[in-house]
């Protein structure tokens, strides 16, 4: 009895873990935990299926005026409501259309800007407006109407807004048919939702390049795309958010961050780019670094080697597949069989001893590819004396056929006498 109870607990908890993990956006107070902070047009159809959330946004304990919004059915404000949060990056006018996906009756209110939820106060837009013409089911915000709060018997759209970079708005958008079908944000005007921004500092020192970066996403995470302008190839360094650059000329460069949106609980909002482009001037160089016997490739079963460079007595690192961080390699060695199939980056050092605070260093991608596997299927196995010559095909183009030593294109019977099957004689 007891192993039973024991098992029942551990289902129980579970089941209660589950259902605290899900964060609901009904309520205004769970946009940001909800991840519903929206940097652009968006499509959402599960955010309204769970009435008017926990709390009642409009009730006594709130300073939350429901403006045009009537009384539900069930005697409240909310029907099945979504909150939702936007920031403003740059100034202008804000269109909004709201379109449902099915002939769904949607309604809204935009409180703000810069209020907290507990104290929204009137609307700035509202409208409550059923569906009809000239706009059917959708609503929003255009230029056309005049209007900032639209009741029952109006058309669906309100006035467009003028808003100022870096306010913040709160917006309920009401589902009064109590159905699951969704719908559509699309914004428009002059202005622009703020979304990833792409924002970085550099500071140089010698030939030293160090970058911070300050690129913010309003909802998710980031990736980093850099170029540094002087043409060097492609490494790991190029996706660190923070990266530290070593030059080998002398100039000013301009340096690009791309910032990509990663991941986002607005799936519209994955890949969205920003892009800033800012000088990095270098006025003092060490001995440039070249690699003196380092290929591009080599095969997986070349024989390992020592690496050189110029100037010497440098130091040697191995970044392995890319990933990770280097490990030393003191004696400059280049281990083909323990690094393995893939792409390795090679780091090398070098401090002027003369002056130490100018370092080189510069970064090798070198590809160690797999043995190809020969195809010899249209060569046969033995062939009559009296046979044509046959061409030597085989696959992956490029290789070289021997035979007996010697380089061929073909098997000429006729001239061979080894492995050469005589014709039968016939009694």
């Amino acid at each position: 009895m007891k192993k039973y109870l024991c098992l029942l607990l551990v289902f129980l908890y579970i089941c209660a873990s589950s259902a605290k993990a899900q964060i609901l956006n009904n309520d205004c107070i769970n946009v940001f935990l909800a991840g519903r902070l929206i940097c652009g047009n968006a499509k959402f159809q599960k955010d309204n299926l769970n009435g008017l959330g926990a709390v009642d946004d409009f009730g006594p304990q709130y300073n939350n005026a429901r403006g045009c919004l009537d009384v539900s059915p069930s005697g409240k404000v909310e029907a099945q409501s979504a909150w939702y949060a936007f920031r403003i990056q740059t100034s202008g006018t804000l269109t909004l259309d709201i379109t449902p996906f099915g002939s769904d009756d949607y309604d809204y209110a935009i409180f703000g800007p810069d209020k907290p939820c507990y104290a929204l106060g009137t609307p700035e837009r509202c409208n409550y407006a059923s569906p009809k013409a000239p706009y059917g089911f959708k609503t929003g915000l255009n230029m056309i109407e005049g209007a900032h709060s639209i009741g029952a018997g109006g058309v669906g759209y309100c006035k467009y807004m003028d808003v100022v970079a870096g306010q913040l708005y709160y917006m309920l958008i009401n589902n009064w048919s109590n159905n699951t079908a969704g719908f559509s944000l699309n914004w428009g005007g002059t202005a622009k939702l703020a979304n990833s921004t792409s924002e970085f500092t550099a500071t140089a020192t010698c030939n030293v390049a160090k970058f911070s970066n300050n690129s913010v996403a309003c909802d998710g995470t980031l990736k980093y795309e850099w170029d540094f302008g002087d043409g060097s190839p492609i490494t790991s360094n190029n996706f660190l958010k923070a990266p530290i650059h070593y030059y080998q000329a002398v100039g000013t460069y301009q340096v690009t961050l791309k910032t990509i949106i990663a991941t986002s609980n607005t799936p519209a909002n994955v890949g969205v780019e920003a892009i800033s482009i800012k000088p990095v001037t270098i006025i003092k160089v060490p001995p440039v670094i070249n690699f003196t016997n380092l290929n591009d490739s080599y095969c997986v079963n070349a024989t390992s080697f020592t690496m050189a460079a110029t100037p010497a007595n440098g130091k040697f690192a191995i970044k392995k597949n890319q990933v990770g961080n280097f490990t030393d390699s003191p004696n400059g060695e280049f281990n083909i069989a323990a690094l393995g199939v893939g792409k390795h980056e090679v780091r090398y050092t070098y401090e002027d001893p003369t002056d130490i605070a100018c370092k080189s260093v510069r970064l090798k991608v070198v590809e160690i590819v797999a043995l190809p596997t020969l195809n010899l299927s249209a060569i046969a196995g033995s062939y009559c004396s009296t046979s044509p010559p046959v061409t030597l095909v085989g696959s992956p183009a490029g290789g070289v056929f021997k035979i007996d030593g010697n380089v061929a294109t073909a098997i000429n019977p006729a001239t061979l006498q080894q492995e050469i099957i005589p014709l039968p004689t016939i009694t």
